[in-house]
């Protein structure tokens, strides 16, 4: 989510950049027409710039609000996946406990087992 924000705020950048030059080159055909004065030319780009400027600063806090209210959205569902997590750890542990005293367990019969077969064989010397 946080990449495609990087990715529209670097797009609105280019295009920006891209108006502005348009947006010079536009004034500069109107200066050399002489439908307006170089002077006029250069209040009216700043004035446009300006405004640009403006929109692309409108443009960021709405996707920054946008963000906030998607991760503020998807919060329950992060508390609701630890939960579930935390949850699916414990019958794990529990899970491998149960086996590991089963190990345990089979493996003292063994061992009892094994000492009687060699406390036999050794009285039967």
């Amino acid at each position: 989510m946080l990449s495609s924000a990087k990715k529209i705020l670097k797009y609105s950048a280019k295009v920006a950049s891209a108006t502005k030059n348009k947006v010079e080159a536009e004034i500069k055909k109107l200066v050399k027409a002489n439908n307006i004065t170089a002077q006029k030319g250069k209040a009216l780009a700043k004035k446009v710039l300006s405004e640009l400027k403006k929109d692309k600063t409108r443009l960021e806090k709405f996707i920054v609000a946008e963000l906030k209210k998607d991760i503020k959205k998807a919060k329950p569902y992060l508390t609701k996946g630890k939960k579930i997590a935390k949850k699916t750890a414990k019958k794990a542990e529990k899970t491998a406990t149960k086996a590991a005293k089963k190990a345990l367990n089979t493996a003292k019969k063994k061992t009892t087992r094994v000492a009687k077969r060699v406390a036999k064989a050794v009285k039967g010397r």
